[in-house]
């Protein structure tokens, strides 16, 4: 090859390798660059997720103290001896608790810190209080002054031996309209006029009271089986309304001896096909809102407490009036007590009782036994098992009995 050819085409090869190295280059340049620019996002992610991971940390913390400062808590108040039982779940760490009592104030400190406090509605005895740190609680017992006591004695009585019909349960202007509370379908009739609202069984049964010199309360629970409804007329129980069938918008099937919303079908009371009296549970209807604290443990306290009062009994056989067959044993232990928590601070009446499943034998032990229906009795137990949480697990059992409330 002429050696000018020659070195003509090592120049071309030359240059081509010089383009090629150039565009690999430029190609390794856009990489890197991107590499680059990714890292710079990269790194701004980090340190924006590193900063919103500092202000979780700082809320966490907060949440933690302010946890560590308002403690799970249950304060039971009984009433019959004026002193309240307060149960706190806290981890001291062998730390020693102080108690502090201010008048209605109570306050738990550790090392000059207040790790709980509450507020009560009567005031505190400072000098008969105490305290007991136990493996899964702190317990304070917190007795009332005497003048608290005295206080109390004349103008209140606290829990479900006190409980009287509010205000609005009494005024015909609540009901509008008795609705069923879990469709909310209508079951009083569009045309119905209201005349009288009155309590069971009569209005002048507090006025007797005081002629037959007997407690308050004493004729609240006497059997009501002599008053009969009347057309457009309620008469208010304490756990039930009666009404008359011609108040009601639906037919009723007289061979059946429950009561049921014609929209959903769920039983809402009860009749007797020779009367035309109709039984409303007001834990099952809606009227405005005047019935929203009832529940099914009602028509178990109603029955409970008019045992109790009018025989003496506190210990009782709840048995199911069909399938499935069930059975609870009961001894009510109190029944003028309230309840109130953490979780609900408003305190809320209570009867206290022991309860099981399993058959009790106690043939020296008078016994009354109360029949319901299945539904109710399987609602209840769950109730109270759930209820029996509230203590302290080394409170709730005793002589295979569990520690339960009734909520009225």
């Amino acid at each position: 090859m002429n050696p000018v050819a020659a070195a003509v085409n090592e120049l071309e090869q030359a240059k081509a390798d010089v383009a090629a190295a150039l565009q690999q280059y430029e190609s390794a340049h856009n990489v890197l660059k991107k590499v680059r620019d990714e890292y710079t996002t990269a790194e701004e992610e980090r340190m924006q997720r590193s900063a919103e991971v500092d202000k979780l940390s700082q809320k966490l913390d907060a949440t933690l103290s302010s946890v560590l400062n308002a403690p799970e808590y249950v304060i039971e108040f009984q009433a019959n001896i004026g002193c309240y039982q307060c149960y706190v779940h806290i981890d001291i760490a062998n730390e020693t608790p102080v108690l502090v009592t201010i008048g209605k104030q109570v306050q738990l400190r550790v090392k000059n810190q207040t790790i709980f406090k509450v507020k009560f509605l009567h005031e505190i005895d400072a000098k008969y209080s105490t305290i007991r740190v136990q493996k899964d609680h702190i317990h304070l017992r917190l007795p009332l002054t005497g003048a608290a006591k005295e206080q109390r004695q004349t103008a209140m009585t606290a829990g479900m031996a006190a409980r009287i019909l509010s205000k609005e349960e009494l005024e015909i202007g609540s009901y509008h309209t008795i609705c069923c509370k879990c469709c909310e379908q209508v079951l009083s009739n569009d045309d119905c006029h209201w005349e009288k609202v009155l309590p069971l069984p009569s209005a002048n049964w507090m006025e007797m009271v005081d002629f037959w010199g007997a407690a308050e309360g004493a004729f609240e629970y006497i059997p009501k089986d002599g008053i009969d409804a009347a057309v457009n007329r309620i008469y208010v129980g304490q756990s039930t309304l009666l009404v008359h069938k011609m108040n009601l918008r639906f037919d009723l099937d007289l061979t059946k001896t429950e009561v049921r919303c014609p929209k959903c079908t769920t039983v809402v009371g009860g009749q007797e096909a020779t009367i035309q009296g109709i039984t409303l549970e007001k834990y099952l209807i809606k009227v405005g809102d005047i019935f929203a604290d009832y529940t099914v443990d009602s028509v178990i306290v109603t029955k409970l407490l008019e045992v109790i009062e009018s025989d003496g009994l506190f210990r009782f056989n709840l048995v199911a009036s069909d399938e499935p067959p069930i059975q609870i044993y009961l001894q009510v232990l109190s029944w003028d007590a309230t309840i109130q928590s953490s979780a609900t601070t408003k305190p809320q009446n209570v009867v206290k009782v022991l309860f099981t499943k399993e058959a009790q034998t106690m043939d020296s032990i008078p016994l009354k036994e109360l029949v319901f229906p299945s539904d109710i009795l399987q609602d209840v137990h769950t109730r109270l098992t759930e209820s029996s949480q509230l203590l302290p697990a080394s409170l709730t059992g005793l002589n295979n009995l569990t520690i339960g409330f009734l909520f009225g």
